[in-house]
């Protein structure tokens, strides 16, 4: 087959995948992505596309153990090793399976990388690897899948698809709490201490 008509090929499945795939199994709608992204001034399309990159947009996926001990629980696959301050905001390792308390905490932890490295695309690759990594090319390798989830994202919704944050933000000094405008938060009460694969097959519908 000609290398051009393969490779249409392969981007027309791969668009296919992404605009369907979360529609073949039980899915939860979320609708948190608009209010975790205006809390820190990101586009909503990037919380999405990082959650589709991390997980699938399963709520009950639990990461691999890490070597520093540490592994990413839920939606967005927050990393364990921000549970101290964390848990100083009130969030607990539990809380991290509920969806949209997921995604409030995915934009803290990208807005904390933003505020470090200043690149929107640089701190997406800090989300994966943290702000002292220095695993460069497997974080612009995890930022170049997440932006090409966007920019689908973007264009499966008529918009341009260029990162876009949001209009009028103000940055603050310290990060908002994610949870401070969450007074009706409901908590799924996970017993995963042992941190095995949990039985919630559920997954976000984007």
């Amino acid at each position: 087959m000609h290398k051009k008509a393969t490779n249409f090929i392969k981007r027309t499945l791969g668009l296919s995948v992404l605009s369907v795939a979360f529609f073949s199994i039980q899915s939860v709608k979320a609708e948190c992505w608009e209010e975790a992204a205006a809390m820190y001034g990101h586009d909503p399309y990037l919380l999405k596309a990082i959650g589709w990159k991390e997980s699938r947009g399963h709520v009950g996926a639990v990461g691999s153990l890490l070597k520093d001990g540490n592994r990413a629980l839920g939606l967005m696959q927050i990393n364990t090793i921000h549970l101290p301050r964390l848990n100083k905001l009130g969030i607990h390792r539990s809380d991290l399976f509920d969806p949209c308390t997921s995604q409030k905490v995915g934009a803290w932890v990208l807005a904390d990388c933003l505020k470090k490295k200043g690149d929107i695309w640089v701190a997406v690759g800090c989300y994966y690897g943290g702000p002292a990594s220095r695993a460069y090319t497997a974080m612009r390798g995890y930022a170049t899948d997440v932006r090409r989830y966007y920019e689908g994202y973007k264009r499966q919704a008529g918009l341009p698809a260029v990162y876009q944050p949001l209009i009028g933000y103000q940055a603050q000094p310290e990060l908002p709490n994610p949870m401070a405008n969450n007074e009706n938060k409901q908590v799924v009460a996970y017993q995963n201490q042992s941190e095995t694969p949990i039985s919630d097959s559920r997954i976000i519908q984007f």
